[in-house]
């Protein structure tokens, strides 16, 4: 399977840059295509000197930094799309994406700036509903409700930990308001059993969470979830939280 990477250039790890990205690996992961973004406007991180030493040492020299943890991730990545907020109606030049990109595209052999993506590739139903769980998720992060509300089914329900049942409307106000808060997620399992126009999946992932006033914490959560295939689109219609 392809990949891209998406580096979020923006100081707001939730922000406008960060939903645009958004949308943009819910296509590309609708089509076959894996996606991972990297959050980087938030880091101290000094320009290219054009030393050269990259190309004798394969790494940048300044190494207290994300740059080269970055540059291994563009080496495996087949396409990258780097997202800048836009201040005074241009790119904001002052932050972190030139540092980014000038240290780690510097040495030409770091990364193949030709490779493309399979076209038409369809996917099957597992892993259209695999797009749509990580889809989910990075909504969910942003405070995307709009995508939210369209990959979950009008009579959907999340049922909490606490068995507490919450409606589709009640939960994306909730998402919206700060209620529930998500800030990072890191998937351990993703189970999918499709039958028919029916699906249900069990997703474990180790979930950075603020919920209902309390701190940040983070949770193994397991959510089950029932899908219904409509006119073509798998829909969320129940999620039950749980831990593992």
């Amino acid at each position: 399977m392809s990949k891209v990477l998406l580096i979020n250039g923006s100081p707001h790890a939730r922000g406008c840059t960060a939903t645009a990205l958004g949308v943009v690996a819910g296509v590309l992961e609708q089509n076959g295509i894996e996606t991972e973004m990297i959050h980087v406007g938030h880091k101290d991180i000094r320009g290219c000197i054009g030393c050269g030493k990259c190309r004798e040492l394969g790494r940048c020299v300044f190494d207290k930094d994300l740059v080269n943890e970055v540059a291994a991730k563009f080496r495996e990545a087949d396409g990258i799309v780097i997202g800048s907020p836009v201040n005074a109606s241009r790119v904001d030049c002052q932050r972190q994406n030139p540092s980014v990109s000038q240290r780690t595209l510097s040495d030409e052999s770091r990364v193949s700036q030709s490779a493309t993506f399979p076209k038409n590739k369809k996917m099957d139903d597992k892993q259209q509903i695999e797009a749509l769980y990580k889809q989910m998720y990075r909504a969910m992060i942003a405070k995307d409700t709009a995508t939210l509300s369209s990959l979950l089914d009008d009579s959907s329900v999340l049922i909490h930990m606490t068995g507490t049942r919450q409606p589709k409307h009640d939960y994306l106000r909730a998402i919206k308001d700060g209620t529930l808060n998500y800030y990072n997620v890191e998937d351990d399992e993703i189970i999918i059993e499709v039958n028919g126009d029916k699906a249900t999946t069990t997703g474990r992932s180790r979930v950075n969470a603020a919920v209902y006033g309390g701190g940040r914490h983070t949770w193994r959560l397991q959510i089950k979830s029932t899908l219904v295939k409509k006119n073509g689109r798998w829909l969320f219609v129940e999620q039950r939280a749980s831990t593992y």
